[in-house]
């Protein structure tokens, strides 16, 4: 192909732009997006879309597929057989020693969600190669499990397996030294039991800033922390916990110790998450935390409020993206809530009977007997709040939210229809109301 009509560097912005993912940026690469327990598969499908795009330029010809390599291998999803792969980055290594091969590029490795079963032809895989590509990734910052595989709860297994990313551990510790984030989390799927647990790096990585666990850190944690009594991470400020169906006595879960002097947000994918940390590091550490994050899995009660409350005393900003709306006020005070950020769930926030409570929702935020004295501001994300909105019963909402002057806004699909129901409140206020009331 023909480049000298334009210059190369020229070539190599628009290269860079017709590949551009929001994981380049290191910032957004090492941050735990919100509302991520809701929307991770829009992320899987944005990543497929943008390596569809990388494979076709690097096809054109060899000084466009030299020039996108670099963002071609950025960011690895290993789904099935990575003997090519591992192989490709070791070869390149050893044919250009100093460039340290395409490993280098490797900024993210995504492992599939896998249990803890005997090798096979369908994972056995990984013991042997994910060890082999992560140790040619000297600049690797994220480290996880992506959760889009299916898993049969029915299938056998054989408990007393090895890991299946065992050789993990005694093999990358050294490439993983500046690691900034490990996402060993399995989300909100259902029966994940038995899957496997993070590697050993996750405990020793004083580079780490984000952080997420799942049920195997609790109730099978790694034989390197049977000998620890605290775990120090010192730049950890983010904290996920997923899954945590612990089985049999509560008072047999490993009470391990969490020390994170620089936490600042904890997301809780659901409601028995928040018992799990507790001990480990929310009694201690929780009352810095400033911005909390509670998954799409709670059925919120008064009593899980009154938890966070009491673990949280300082938060500032709270996402929620509960399948249902308040029912119940908390028994304690959000003091300094500030900001309420919302998400509708596909099947809708509705209360136990099934209907829309809107009114009886928002009271509990707004209403003269609400626990949130400093709130200041709700925004609402996701779709379906298009039709909440559109609901008659909300313009009671916005009337409680005029007697507190709170500002209710939208900054997606529903931005059109929020406007259209506070036109329509303006008109029926027989007061009137000015426009930045909301």
């Amino acid at each position: 192909m023909q480049h000298s009509f334009l210059p190369p560097e020229l070539w190599l912005r628009i290269l860079y732009w017709a590949t551009f993912n929001p994981a380049r940026e290191v910032n957004t690469l090492v941050a735990i997006p919100v509302f991520d327990s809701v929307t991770h598969h829009e992320t899987e499908e944005q990543y497929a879309n943008t390596l569809r795009v990388k494979l076709n330029l690097a096809l054109v010809c060899k000084w466009w597929r030299d020039n996108t390599r670099e963002f071609l291998y950025e960011d690895v999803h290993l789904r099935h057989e990575a003997e090519s792969l591992a192989n490709l980055f070791e070869q390149s290594k050893r044919d250009c020693p100093l460039s340290l091969g395409y490993g280098r590029y490797v900024r993210k490795i995504a492992l599939p969600l896998v249990r803890n079963r005997p090798s096979g032809p369908v994972h056995g895989w990984a013991r042997k190669e994910v060890p082999r590509i992560i140790k040619c990734c000297p600049n690797l910052l994220v480290l996880s499990r992506y959760h889009r595989d299916k898993i049969n709860p029915f299938e056998p297994q054989k408990h007393d397996a090895p890991s299946v990313y065992g050789d993990l551990d005694s093999d990358i510790r050294g490439v993983l030294s500046a690691i900034r984030r490990i996402d060993w989390n399995s989300g909100l799927m259902l029966n994940q039991h038995n899957l496997v647990a993070g590697p050993r790096v996750t405990w020793f990585a004083q580079s780490l800033e984000a952080l997420s666990l799942s049920e195997e850190v609790f109730s099978r944690p790694p034989d390197v922390l049977q000998c620890t009594s605290v775990v120090r991470l010192p730049r950890v400020h983010t904290l996920r916990v997923g899954l945590t169906r612990i089985s049999g006595d509560p008072r047999d879960i490993y009470r391990m110790t969490l020390e994170l002097p620089a936490l600042r947000r904890v997301v809780l994918d659901n409601a028995s998450a928040l018992m799990a940390v507790v001990d480990c590091c929310l009694s201690v550490w929780g009352p810095q935390v400033r911005v909390l994050e509670i998954g799409s899995d709670w059925f919120m009660t008064s009593s899980h409020l009154s938890h966070l409350s009491q673990y949280f005393p300082n938060v500032e900003t709270l996402h929620y993206a509960g399948r249902y709306m308040l029912r119940e006020p908390p028994d304690r005070e959000f003091r300094k809530l500030r900001l309420i950020v919302w998400r509708a769930s596909q099947d809708g926030c509705r209360d136990v009977t099934g209907d829309y409570d809107l009114e009886a929702g928002f009271s509990i935020l707004l209403g003269e007997q609400s626990k949130f004295p400093s709130i200041r501001k709700i925004e609402l994300h996701g779709p379906e709040w298009t039709t909440l909105v559109s609901d008659a019963r909300f313009q009671n909402v916005l009337r409680l939210s005029y007697i507190r002057g709170v500002e209710i806004s939208c900054k997606t699909e529903a931005a059109l229809a929020l406007d259209e129901a506070k036109l329509k409140y303006q008109d029926a206020c027989p007061t009137g109301i000015r426009e930045d009331t909301f």
